[in-house]
């Protein structure tokens, strides 16, 4: 009688079951047999045992935990969550965010769009980046010292739960005000484009107040009534064939199978390929939370613009943004998978991935589509997985030390591959290819002898280009890893193999029919250094090429640093890798 009939404490158990299984995609279902069901999903690289300890031991499992919590504290009060669940993502608030960051896009034009010159959006996306990273980092200094106050430990990521007192409220893409006022990198950049010292501070005054704006924007989004979104018939892409500032060529065949449809909510006009919006459709059927979702086309079509318009806003929200953007060949994944047994990438996204769990930046809008988390707050204590990260030294230094922690803490075969750029000036570099846990060899791919796929996938058509830089494969185990995954020159071999798919396919066969016998050359032995002479991995000389970027110093190399690509050939240092993975 005082329940009115309802068992509230099977409900919250209900609940709960529902969240524990939700994401780990734990059980084969009918409709694994549907082509038209599974035509798009991509493939599962961990069996559903595995799938679930994943699960368990990452920034989903125990956002899933507290809500499972939550959800039974809110049905014993009698007050059961209704349809403004705040797990739902909301689109109101991502296209808020997204018109935000292009109103800091256009400040960032006027400040210094003409002295910067070039892309100035690809500048701009350079700083968002930077400022984020700075951000996390001193947040979670910030929380570290908290944690240590209290007597516990964290889970080694920051989120809005940890933003101490003093800071700014948590944005996942918009600066925070204080950091934007200066930038190392952008300041080097403007200086050697000859702007003065005083309108340099006037440019990061201009952001400061400019994210200030954004971030107060988006308060009355957060309170507006959720609207559907709407989704447009299908419609080809217009595009010559040619080469073109946006990118290189693309081919007929290409062209043939670009379709787009246009996602709106609001004012906020989305485009994204079919072929990405199926994969994401056979990732929300079968991975939504709650289940019921799953299969809830108005549902989908409000998740995948939330996720879309997140890594629009983290781009830059221009439209030529993202360009810059990189991921390893599918072929790549694939052999190691055969011969490392890797099971999931860390550091992807819901349009990159390549297997059906993965680790991404953003839980709240990635986790309806196969994402576990951060790969700061994942904790395995075996198993093998890839790592392509952002090509930012920051980024990459932080999860080194990640890496080594989790090999440190565990008996068990734990390993991790990571594909970083050539960078020995840099102190990341350094660490990682010094790690204690660093196998040899470590696999060096020379520039123009492999490739990614370049551009935003989403967004456009998918297009191979040979890399203007030298990357390495390096290979982080510990002793029961290295036993069970042992580097060998053949699963080198294999996987330099896999990046020849990158190239395009004339490129691809001059490959496959010259001889293969600079193998060796590329298979550094050495800790520190590398195996070989820079002229060893940089002998093209053509105009193209540029000094390897080092971050300290001034004058020609930040001058060299400020030319843009023209699409011919991509450039991590000049473009900036953001939600990097593999394509599919």
């Amino acid at each position: 009688a005082q329940t009115g009939g309802r068992d509230f404490a099977a409900e919250a158990r209900a609940a709960a079951g529902a969240s524990g299984d939700s994401d780990a995609d734990s059980e084969d279902t009918g409709s694994e047999d549907d082509a038209s069901a599974t035509e798009h999903l991509p493939p599962r690289a961990m069996d559903a045992s595995r799938t679930k300890a994943c699960v368990r031991v990452s920034e989903l499992g125990r956002a899933t935990a507290r809500e499972a919590k939550a959800v039974a504290r809110s049905f014993a009060h009698g007050d059961p969550r209704d349809a403004d669940d705040p797990r739902v993502p909301d689109p109101a608030l991502e296209a808020a965010r997204h018109r935000a960051v292009a109103g800091v896009a256009a400040v960032f034009e006027s400040a210094c769009g003409k002295t910067i010159g070039g892309r100035w959006w690809s500048h701009f996306e350079a700083w968002l980046y930077a400022r984020r990273s700075a951000a996390a980092s001193s947040a979670a200094a910030k929380a570290k010292k908290g944690r240590e106050a209290k007597g516990s430990e964290g889970d080694g990521v920051y989120t809005a739960a940890d933003a101490p007192d003093d800071m700014a409220p948590f944005d996942p893409v918009i600066p925070d005000p204080a950091l934007a006022r200066s930038d190392k990198a952008l300041e080097r950049k403007l200086e050697a484009a000859g702007m003065g010292r005083y309108e340099i501070v006037g440019v990061g005054m201009e952001l400061s107040k400019a994210c200030a704006r954004a971030r107060a924007s988006l308060a009355a989004a957060r309170s507006g009534k959720r609207k559907p979104v709407k989704m447009s018939a299908p419609f080809a892409i217009k595009s010559s064939g040619k080469e073109t500032e946006d990118g290189p060529h693309v081919s007929s065949t290409e062209q043939k199978s670009a379709m787009k449809v246009t996602l709106t909510h609001g004012k906020t006009r989305l485009e994204v390929n079919v072929e990405t919006l199926n994969k994401l459709r056979a990732l929300h059927g079968r991975l939504a939370f709650p289940k019921s979702a799953r299969g809830d086309e108005r549902r989908f079509l409000n998740d995948a613009f939330c996720v879309l318009a997140r890594y629009a806003a983290a781009q830059g929200a221009h439209h030529k943004a993202g360009t810059m953007q990189a991921s390893a060949p599918g072929a790549v994944f694939d052999v190691l998978k055969k011969t490392f047994g890797v099971e999931a990438e860390l550091c992807a996204s819901p349009v990159n991935c390549r297997f059906r769990n993965f680790g991404s930046a953003f839980l709240d809008v990635d986790r309806h589509f196969g994402s576990f988390g951060s790969v700061f707050a994942f904790k395995p204590k075996r198993g093998s997985f890839q790592a392509n990260p952002p090509f930012d030294s920051a980024f990459i230094g932080r999860l080194v030390k990640r890496f080594e922690t989790l090999l440190r803490d565990t008996n068990e075969p734990l390993s991790f591959v990571l594909i970083v750029p050539y960078w020995p000036t840099e102190a990341c570099w350094k660490n990682l290819t010094s790690s204690p846990f660093k196998r040899k060899p470590l696999l060096r791919l020379k520039k123009n002898k492999h490739g990614y796929v370049a551009g935003s996938s989403a967004t456009r058509v998918k297009r191979t280009t040979p890399a203007s830089f030298t990357t390495d494969v390096v290979f982080l185990q510990n002793e029961a890893g290295a036993f069970k995954w042992p580097v060998t020159d053949t699963t080198l071999r294999l996987i330099k193999i896999g990046f020849k798919e990158g190239l395009p396919n004339s490129s691809r066969k001059r490959e496959a029919a010259r001889d293969d016998g600079d193998d060796d050359a590329s298979m550094s032995s050495s800790d520190g250094g590398g195996g070989s002479s820079e002229t060893d991995y940089d002998s093209s000389g053509d105009d193209e090429t540029k000094p390897l970027r080092s971050f300290g110093n001034d004058g020609d190399e930040v001058k060299a640093a400020l030319r843009l690509s023209k699409g011919k050939v991509w450039d991590p240092d000049e473009f900036l890798f953001w939600g990097v993975g593999s394509a599919k």
